[in-house]
């Protein structure tokens, strides 16, 4: 009723308003009696609008009552069922598998040294080296809190140290007690990456170890920009001894770091210019006794006294040699037993045997490539004639090197004095020792077939013809194997490189460098095109093509992807400006460069792209006045 009211004085008033146009009337009308009226219908329509929201709280009240009886009264009953427990481990379930999938997808960002573990068939023999594994296995179990966290094992070329960092790491790998193994390697860019290896030990860790893993995860949500770091000190602080710290484990955490004089900074000690205030091995013997107690790390190195001064014999590191008296004893038995079991099909007899043994002079790389050279002879050779070359006097001259003896004479069969085949040998050797990622034949062929396509004068050496024949020295030298070619041990790359030990057979990287730098443009300027992957659309990021890593094997030769990747390192190590590969670089960029950059974005390595011009610039710093003072009138008019 009262609301009835209400609209029919507002009607009223509004029919003044209408009637009189806003005039006087209307304004007398208001002023008047009227306003007595109004100041009676606003007290009832505040009393309305009270009871009205009153009744709406009462009624939500009730519904609310209603709804947690109902929720109580489902619970008893799931609960009467066994359902409820069953419930509340399905939700914890979910949420767990949650926050685990967000962790380990923001682990995975954390670089991993890719090809840098253990090969369990590149071990000892079985029953060799026994003394010298047993004492590293022993210190390894031994849970005594006191003893010294790292163990150095020290040894001269071809003595056989990562053999044992690769039984050791097998062995424990095979009871599930390894935590990370790391083997660095002079002849590839990314094993030899030395920040890496706290991330991969990061990565490796979090997966046997979960409270490390929580704790970790914690340490890199607050600070996401870890998984850029590359710096030494960070890496360590942020990803090992902060999660760490208030964790406790049962058992050894064991861990093994091989050729530790082939990681980045330690192997280039008068050129290389570290971006970390310290060098890695320095910054090692300074903090790895840092870590809990319970941590076993087995490093290996030659006996380079830069990185033997940082690891003196202490309370808090161990040193062992790889001639050691106690524990190298019986290796001329052990090289014996491996000798016999590799030639046994070979007829040689027992004096044989001995002098084999006498020749190799305690070094296990000589007996491998001994034994290589012998059943594997060169064309117009047989075993025999092998056996008698490797006992030749001529290779036993006083003071030399017994493997360079040995690289000699397996290198014998080629004439040097022919200027075809040394040149044909250096440009396919230096090719092999001056990439950053090992190459296949068909890619280094490929590489090489560009570059002689470019300059007349530039001849095309088939790198077939040079390795088949060399699988005692290098890896996967088989004509039609489409896997890396890698020198078997890093001593045969020192012997190449250093001239007064390789003579005729030396091998300069700064001419290989050159013509990698060329080659690897001429191979942009030739297979780089638009669009290379075939994508159907440009507006997909590159995480939403499902197949785009399959797209990548499919239209992206790994000799592409490579000189994309490599061609400005190989400018920056070119000795001098070069015209011919200057006008390479002007067609990359002025044809090609969006394309380059499109290989880089889908390849996941953009980044790149900023580091090689900054390479371009030094490598243009090297051109010549004159050349400059012509561009610079060129400009001026």
């Amino acid at each position: 009723m009262s609301i009835s009211a209400c609209i029919s004085f507002l009607s009223s008033c509004t029919d003044v308003l209408i009637r009189d146009h806003l005039g006087k009337r209307f304004l007398k009308n208001i002023v008047g009696n009227q306003m007595g009226v109004v100041k009676t219908y606003q007290e009832r329509l505040k009393k309305l609008r009270e009871d009205f929201l009153s009744d709406v709280i009462v009624s939500i009240d009730i519904t609310v009552i209603h709804t947690l009886e109902e929720v109580v009264s489902i619970s008893k009953r799931l609960e009467d069922h066994g359902l409820l427990k069953c419930c509340h481990r399905q939700l914890s379930l979910l949420q767990t598998n949650t926050i685990c999938q967000e962790l380990g997808a923001r682990l995975r960002e954390l670089p991993y040294g890719v090809g840098t573990k253990f090969d369990p068939e590149k071990g000892c023999l079985h029953d060799t080296r026994v003394q010298l594994l047993n004492h590293i296995i022993d210190w390894v179990n031994d849970p005594d809190p006191s003893l010294p966290v790292v163990l150095m094992l020290f040894g001269q070329a071809g003595t056989g140290k990562s053999t044992i960092a690769h039984e050791v790491a097998r062995r424990f790998h095979d009871m599930g007690r390894l935590t990370t193994s790391y083997f660095f390697s002079r002849g590839n860019t990314f094993k030899r990456e030395s920040y890496r290896f706290f991330t991969t030990l990061a990565r490796d860790l979090s997966s046997s170890c979960p409270a490390y893993r929580a704790s970790l995860g914690n340490v890199i949500n607050n600070n996401p920009d870890l998984v850029y770091a590359q710096d030494y000190t960070t890496l360590f602080e942020s990803l090992l001894r902060e999660p760490l710290k208030d964790l406790r484990f049962v058992g050894p955490i064991f861990i093994i770091l091989d050729a530790l004089d082939e990681s980045e900074d330690a192997s280039n000690m008068d050129s290389y210019t570290p971006s970390n205030n310290t060098r890695f091995h320095g910054f090692l013997a300074k903090h790895l006794h840092e870590l809990p107690s319970n941590f076993r790390i087995l490093i290996t190195s030659r006996q380079e006294a830069a990185i033997e001064g940082v690891f003196p014999e202490s309370p808090l590191i161990h040193r062992i040699r790889m001639d050691d008296a106690d524990l190298a004893g019986g290796v001329d038995d052990d090289i014996l037993t491996y000798m016999e079991t590799k030639l046994c099909e070979a007829g040689i007899d027992k004096d044989h045997f001995r002098r084999l043994v006498a020749k190799a002079e305690h070094l296990f790389q000589w007996a491998s490539v001994a034994c290589h050279y012998i059943t594997h002879p060169p064309p117009g050779l047989d075993s025999k004639r092998c056996i008698q070359r490797v006992l030749s006097p001529t290779n036993t001259k006083k003071g030399l090197n017994p493997l360079d003896a040995l690289y000699k004479t397996v290198l014998e069969r080629f004439d040097m004095d022919d200027a075809d085949i040394r040149d044909s040998f250096q440009s396919v050797m230096g090719q092999i020792l001056c990439v950053f990622e090992p190459l296949s034949i068909d890619s280094l062929n490929t590489i090489c077939r560009y570059a002689a396509d470019g300059v007349k004068s530039s001849t095309m050496y088939d790198v077939a013809l040079i390795v088949e024949h060399l699988g005692s020295l290098l890896s996967n030298t088989a004509s039609t194997s489409t896997l890396p070619i890698i020198p078997l041990h890093t001593s045969f790359r020192d012997f190449l490189t250093d001239a007064e030990r390789s003579r005729k057979f030396h091998v300069n990287l700064n001419d290989a460098h050159s013509q990698l730098a060329y080659g690897t443009l001429r191979t942009m300027l030739e297979l780089l095109d638009f669009n290379i992957c075939k994508l159907t659309t440009s507006y997909s990021l590159n995480r939403e093509v499902r197949d785009l890593n399959q797209r990548i094997k499919t239209y992206i030769p790994s000799a592409l992807s490579y000189s994309c990747r490599f061609w400005a390192d190989h400018l920056t190590h070119a000795p001098t400006f070069d015209n011919d590969t200057f006008e390479c670089v002007l067609a990359v960029f002025e044809e090609k460069f969006l394309f380059w950059l499109e290989v880089l974005s889908v390849s996941g390595e953009l980044a790149i792209a900023t580091t090689a011009l900054v390479s371009l610039r030094t490598w243009l710093s090297k051109i010549p006045e004159k050349v400059r003072s012509f561009f610079n009138s060129l400009q001026a008019r």
